[in-house]
């Protein structure tokens, strides 16, 4: 499984990787021209020195003063880089001879065959006439170990150096991935508050503005199909539970209404009422007007009714003309019948805006639960026996299931497992 791992690490890491390998690939090549120029450098030094002091020899060799040809190698003892120096007379004698402290005179010092060591050769003339030879012999590592002492100096000016990107890595590190954070965070606000109607605010950053722009209109896509889907969940919603001439609710979600105040009364003993309605000479306005004067006034009952009852409360229509109210804690029989006025009252009002000759009443049934009925489906039955009793006794009345009228004290209380199995 692949690690995760943060941009801006990912930026400072690169940052420091590559200044630091430039710093070393750079050490590596001035330590190794060093050691070659160095060597050049012994050589040199050597044979300058050689030929310096062979100008200055030839005094002591035609005079065969030995002293003052000590005194003129003994300017060596300053140099510190000169391990040892000698003149040769013309027979390649060894006329006079110096050697640094710490050292010892050997063929080999001279013979420029010994590790570390260069040699510089300068023959001693006057007047075109050889005589002898002046030998210098220096140190090459001693150079050599000034050069490490500049490159070990170098190298802590460039730790220093590294030291600075580093630091400076960081703040430039959080001005490079800012914008991509704050674009991360962004998104992930839209996707935990699913709110599509968010636009990000445009990046300041070129390559980045682009992206943000895309974003915004991939927002604004998926926040018309979102709406779209919406729309079309909710158009679902009322073709599957709600009738679509009237907007009343429909069969199927009458009975899920039924199903909950059953299972409310089951678990809290909440009663509730049921009123039955039968329009009156709907069918004569249907022959006489048309089926568009019946569906006016249909729709305009529906939404008379619903007008008169509480938001809890469910107007459905079971087909036709007739319809069910279910009332969610109306448990005064009192109550119900005044609620049952008022929809009758709403059915005469809607003639109005047929504006025909024929007039609709409303006969109606009304229920208690459980005190008229024992279940749902014979609350039902009682209420629609009620219903037509009304129809067959004039119309435009309101008639309940008892007409023995009492209060809910008095109402014999029905065994709660009869409707138990109708809300499961």
């Amino acid at each position: 499984m692949a690690l995760v791992q943060s941009f801006s690490r990912q930026i400072r890491s690169t940052v420091v990787l590559t200044a630091t390998a430039a710093v070393v690939l750079a050490m590596c090549t001035a330590f190794f021209v060093l050691l070659f120029i160095n060597r050049g450098i012994a050589t040199e030094r050597a044979q300058l020195l050689a030929g310096v002091t062979a100008a200055n020899a030839p005094g002591a060799i035609s005079l065969r003063d030995p002293e003052r040809g000590r005194d003129l190698l003994s300017a060596f003892s300053t140099a510190k880089s000169v391990v040892g120096a000698r003149v040769l007379d013309s027979s390649n004698t060894v006329f006079v001879e110096y050697t640094k402290p710490g050292h010892t005179t050997d063929a080999e010092l001279f013979a420029d065959i010994k590790e570390g060591v260069k040699v510089g050769r300068a023959p001693i003339k006057h007047a075109g006439e050889s005589l002898g030879t002046v030998e210098v012999a220096v140190d090459a590592d001693l150079l050599q170990d000034v050069s490490r002492f500049l490159i070990l100096a170098t190298t802590a000016v460039i730790a220093l150096v590294l030291l600075g990107i580093w630091l400076l890595a960081r703040p430039l590190e959080k001005r490079i991935s800012k914008p991509i954070t704050a674009l991360s965070h962004f998104t992930r606000r839209v996707r935990d508050s699913k709110d599509y109607g968010l636009r990000i605010p445009l990046s300041p950053v070129r390559e980045l503005r682009g992206l943000t722009e895309d974003l915004n209109e991939m927002l604004g896509v998926i926040e018309r199909a979102h709406s779209e889907q919406a729309q079309r969940s909710s158009e679902l919603s009322k073709l599957a539970f709600y009738d679509q001439l009237t907007g009343a609710a429909n069969r199927s979600l009458f009975r899920d209404r039924l199903s909950q105040c059953v299972g409310e009364y089951n678990r809290s003993r909440r009663p509730f009422t049921l009123i039955g309605i039968d329009l009156d000479h709907f069918k004569q306005l249907n022959d006489q007007h048309g089926h568009a004067a019946g569906d006016t006034y249909l729709l305009e009952v529906s939404t008379r009714c619903m007008a008169a009852l509480r938001p809890a409360d469910t107007f459905a229509r079971m087909g036709g003309d007739e319809f069910v109210v279910l009332l969610p804690g109306v448990d005064r029989q009192s109550d119900a019948l005044t609620i049952a006025q008022k929809l009758a009252t709403a059915v005469r009002e809607a003639n109005a805006k047929h504006g025909q000759t024929t007039q609709c009443t409303a006969s109606i049934g009304v229920g208690l639960f459980p005190f008229d009925a024992a279940s749902p489906t014979d609350l039902i039955s009682k209420v629609d026996a009620a219903m037509y009793r009304a129809k067959s006794g004039g119309r435009d009345r309101v008639v309940p299931v008892t007409e023995t009228v009492s209060t809910p004290a008095d109402r014999p209380q029905p065994n709660p497992t009869d409707f138990t199995r109708f809300s499961g």
